[in-house]
């Protein structure tokens, strides 16, 4: 790939007020982080570790349910954005 192509940005998730934003490929597959969180305004960052998360799972009743809801959730509305267009 050209290096102008590889310094392109590109964004491929954007989150409004409330929402939350990772770089889901590298935290489920344990790889390096390939995307970076950029905010044009003050925000609140939270970071854990993924076996600090798995204990919680087992620690608070409801939390996984939660975070699995929240993944289903992006993963229907990315699925919609891919769609939409194919149906205009």
């Amino acid at each position: 790939m050209p290096d102008a192509e590889r310094d392109r940005e590109y964004t491929v998730q954007f989150a409004v007020e409330e929402w939350w934003v990772s770089d889901y490929i590298s935290y489920y597959t344990n790889s390096p982080a390939t995307l970076d969180v950029e905010c044009p305004e003050d925000f609140i960052l939270l970071s854990i570790q993924k076996k600090d998360l798995e204990s919680l799972y087992l620690q608070v009743d409801g939390l996984e349910s939660f975070f699995l809801r929240k993944l289903e959730n992006a993963f229907v509305d990315k699925l919609n954005e891919n769609i939409k267009p194919l149906n205009d």
